[in-house]
């Protein structure tokens, strides 16, 4: 939080500067600049899509947030991991062992998940991806026991080898001994408007 308001107060002293230069100089006047920032308000609009689109990236790394970070934000709920966003992408990078679940959703927005890595404790993990307007990916490591339940409002389900299309879409796929299996991933998942893919 306090990140975000020291960004906020450099982002105020340079329109500052930049006004106080202008004024200075002899350039427009102030009724100029107000009807100049009235005119071009969209910008504003962009320049906040960027922000969203852009600023969830860890600096200096594969733009996923780890759970540790995930875990400082907000408290867990049915597991080690919880995310909740307004608006904007998620990207996490579930750990290679010690993951037992949670939840990550957001109204508008992607959820990326790589599970690629994790190898899970031996019992039944639920994971539940939420997306009111975005897709939702989330990528297995390669013999992963996995029971899968998804619904899509409008958009395309791709389950491994199966695949949804449409309006209303709902999908269960569960792997081959998913209840014999000793550690075993429940992913719950449901989209608003977009694509749900789990591969």
């Amino acid at each position: 939080m306090a990140s975000q308001s020291n960004r906020g107060s450099f982002i105020m002293g340079l329109v500052l500067i930049v006004i106080g230069f202008l004024l200075l100089f002899d350039g427009p006047s102030l009724f100029d600049i107000i009807r100049w920032i009235f005119h071009f308000w969209p910008v504003g609009l962009i320049a906040l899509g960027l922000y969203l689109v852009m600023g969830h990236r860890r600096p200096g790394g594969s733009g996923y947030e780890t759970p540790s970070d995930i875990a400082a934000a907000a408290p867990p709920v049915e597991g080690s991991l919880y995310r909740d966003s307004l608006v904007g992408d998620l990207r996490v990078k579930l750990p290679v062992q010690g993951f037992n679940g949670g939840v990550v959703k957001t109204l508008v927005g992607s959820v990326v998940i790589d599970a690629s890595q994790t190898v899970l404790e031996p019992g039944e993990h639920r994971l539940y991806l939420r997306s009111g307007m975005g897709d939702v990916h989330l990528d297995l490591m390669p013999g992963m026991a996995v029971k899968v339940q998804a619904h899509v409002g409008l958009g395309d389900i791709k389950v491994f080898d199966q695949k949804a299309a449409g309006f209303n879409q709902e999908m269960a796929y569960q792997t081959p001994r998913y209840d014999e299996a000793s550690a075993r991933l429940l992913v719950i998942t449901r989209v608003g408007l977009g694509d749900i893919k789990v591969f």
